[in-house]
């Protein structure tokens, strides 16, 4: 993979020497447990809200799809009939709300990056119509959303470890890029807890293996798969691909989900050199994805997730984009809201839309319809 000498590397779990680091996982292990322990067995209610509650989560974190799944969640609500809302943290936001934060109420998008977080503001303008509430405690921001918009149902984006919440369908997404028993626990690892909590799921979701080279696809997946099974031997399963879905412009990606075009055969990256921008927890996927849809990847300026970016950024892309005789500089949506809100200087940014579609979508479709049972 191209890096910029600009570029800066992602810290993961093997910063922290070995000596400490497992030591800690042991730690966080306990701490895990208890907390989870404390919520759900008595010592404090669990909370249960008036409509059926989805939730879409991980045991690692981060790169596994989550966000763009989501999405996909939305429309598959959609599709049969209910009237759905997003529940988000509002991860990395820099003034995170003391009250619920109405984002969006399925009319108006409140474009304010420092309280909603990147992803919820890219949710609440990926899915118009859909109302999209911020805040930690998750059964406030639910009753928000049921009170004030009148939802029947609500998506509860990165919840799998939110304990206190009831939920009536728990998703959990797989990367198959990560052999489960190779993984360990934070901060040794990417796990937020122990392979045996995908037994709490109701369904697991295998996501990526369109990065893995196909020679190795299948002999991989069937290894991840087996590997999960031993741990959830009577889960259910289902594949999800990540599939480039349109292009837009810079200017209008964040402001208007509606200005998104379906790509052309040829797209506009084919047979061109490129330069990528992306602050994402694994990046390599979203410059796989271009490579394979033609682009010539002359460098990609990876920084870290959520990354608040700045005119010193955009001022090392024209630097790059002119030395290299880059013909375009192409990011991911999730950036795009932050980017344009920024002087490009005349860059030609093409933001790079995609979409996960779950495979066997008729009993997919039908899984999740008799998970929807309406309270009363």
């Amino acid at each position: 993979m191209n890096r910029s000498s600009k570029s800066w590397a992602i810290p993961g779990p093997t910063s922290i020497p070995a000596g400490l680091a497992i030591p800690l996982s042991w730690l966080y292990g306990i701490g895990r447990k208890s907390d989870r322990l404390v919520k759900t067995c008595g010592l404090m209610p669990r909370l249960e809200l008036p409509v059926p509650v989805i939730c879409i989560g991980n045991l690692t974190v981060g790169g596994t799809g989550k966000t763009p799944f989501v999405h996909s969640m939305i429309s598959v609500l959609q599709r049969l009939g209910y009237h759905p809302a997003i529940l988000s943290r509002g991860y990395q936001a820099v003034s995170p709300p003391v009250e619920p934060f109405i984002v969006s109420d399925g009319i108006i998008v409140n474009d304010d990056l420092e309280k909603a977080g990147d992803e919820a503001l890219l949710l609440a303008n990926a899915c118009p119509g859909v109302p999209v509430v911020v805040h930690a405690d998750r059964y406030a921001a639910g009753l928000t959303a049921v009170q004030e918009t009148g939802v029947d149902c609500v998506v509860l984006d990165d919840g799998f470890q939110h304990d206190r919440l009831k939920r009536d369908l728990d998703i959990v997404l797989w990367d198959v890029r990560d052999r489960p028993r190779a993984q360990r626990l934070l901060p040794a690892g990417r796990l937020r807890e122990g392979l045996g909590a995908v037994r709490r799921a109701d369904v697991l979701m295998l996501t990526h293996a369109e990065y893995i080279p196909e020679s190795e696809r299948e002999s991989k997946t069937t290894c991840v798969l087996t590997e999960l099974k031993n741990a959830a031997p009577s889960i259910p399963v289902f594949d999800v691909h990540t599939l480039p879905a349109g292009v837009a412009a810079l200017s209008a990606c964040a402001a208007n989900a509606g200005s998104q075009r379906a790509l052309p055969d040829n797209q506009p990256w084919s047979a061109r050199r490129v330069i990528l921008v992306s602050g994402l927890a694994r990046p390599d996927g979203f410059e796989q994805m271009l490579r394979q849809a033609g682009a010539i990847v002359v460098d990609h300026f990876v920084y870290p997730d959520h990354v608040a970016y700045s005119s010193d950024h955009v001022r090392e892309w024209q630097d790059r984009y002119h030395t290299l005789k880059a013909d375009l500089v192409v990011t991911t949506w999730k950036d795009a809201i932050k980017i344009e809100r920024l002087d490009v200087g005349g860059l030609p940014v093409r933001v790079a839309l995609i979409r996960m579609e779950v495979g066997k979508k008729d009993r997919w479709m039908q899984f999740v319809g008799n998970h929807m049972k309406p309270r009363g």
